[in-house]
């Protein structure tokens, strides 16, 4: 199992829009082989700033994600939105998970 997660800081002033474009990519992503989770959360003590949390079953999963189509189309709008001020993603791999 992989655990993706991110912190992404946006221009507050264009969140809304950041937010449009990520509803449909989430449905997408949430459909393909090996997704068990994904989502953007934004963060509510921090405008603009917004949290990527992913699992996937596979190295295999997680490689056909990144080059989905989909993925190519949302990176295009997203570098045309002008949003993105900075990123920070890492990718744990997890050889074992218990319930909490």
């Amino acid at each position: 199992m992989l655990i993706v997660a991110g912190t992404f800081r946006f221009d507050p002033d264009r969140l809304d829009a950041v937010v449009a474009l990520q509803g449909p990519l989430m449905e997408e992503v949430r459909a393909e082989a090996g997704c068990q989770a994904y989502v953007f959360s934004n963060d509510t003590q921090e405008p603009g700033v917004q949290h990527l949390f992913e699992i996937w079953d596979d190295e295999a999963s997680l490689a056909a994600h990144a080059r989905a189509p989909h993925m190519s189309t949302y990176r295009d709008a997203m570098q045309e939105l002008g949003a993105l001020i900075s990123r920070k993603v890492v990718r744990y791999d997890v050889s074992e998970a218990k319930p909490l």
